[in-house]
């Protein structure tokens, strides 16, 4: 399925192919053709849709990718240009439709090499707008992708609900001599907004407690 926003591409296209076959049309006319194509009735009713589109897009940070079971309907998400280009997670309005299993998350992901075996700390800041849920995540998988080590927050205390200025959270846990790769990110469950900034990822020792309690796996990767 072709996206709106190559519809002018598309026009050339066609006009180009229908010239191929000796039939002129002018550029106006290709425009209409697509548009109609787009179940638009004329080519303003589509480019208004391109315009809305387009102001929808965000640039998306470098190494962070949007998690497979992201509802894409109901979340916009890249870097917010109001805030300093910061990663950013919002729900769209029909998102009130949405079950409140619905979510969205960026991560990232590495080797679990010089981390393996070992007590292991990831910290950031997250801040929040009229969220439902915001919390960071980290897991730990072996190379057949069986998860091994996990916690996203859920417990009493580590999430964040409402709106909040710029809250660090940190996350422990201790990973498996056998664990391949490592994976973190913050998620929206719901409703509302957040952003997240300076992720660090450290070893720690024994006397560093760990915070995972009740894990309540959503799928995040």
């Amino acid at each position: 399925m072709e996206y709106i926003t190559q519809a002018k591409p598309m026009a050339k296209a066609l006009r180009k192919a229908l010239l191929a076959q000796d039939i002129p049309v002018s550029h106006s006319q290709s425009l209409e053709l697509v548009a109609r194509q787009f179940g638009c009735k004329n080519w303003n009713t589509l480019s208004a849709k391109i315009t809305a589109q387009r102001n929808d897009m965000l640039k998306q940070p470098n190494n962070w990718f949007i998690t497979r079971n992201t509802n894409l309907r109901f979340y916009r998400f890249g870097l917010d240009p109001s805030m300093k280009n910061m990663p950013m997670l919002e729900s769209k309005p029909d998102a009130k439709n949405l079950l409140l299993g619905g979510f969205a998350s960026y991560m990232q992901s590495i080797g679990a090499k010089g981390f393996s075996g070992q007590r292991v700390r990831v910290k950031a800041d997250i801040k929040t707008q009229n969220a439902h849920l915001a919390t960071i995540w980290m897991r730990a998988d072996d190379a057949d992708k069986t998860v091994l080590a996990f916690d996203n927050m859920m417990h009493a205390g580590g999430t964040l609900s409402g709106t909040h200025d710029w809250t660090s959270r940190n996350i422990v846990l201790d990973i498996p001599p056998n664990a391949a790769t490592l994976h973190y990110g913050f998620l929206l469950k719901h409703t509302g907004r957040m952003w997240a900034r300076d992720f660090r990822l450290e070893t720690v020792d024994q006397s560093v407690a760990m915070t995972v309690q009740t894990q309540d796996i959503m799928k995040t990767g």
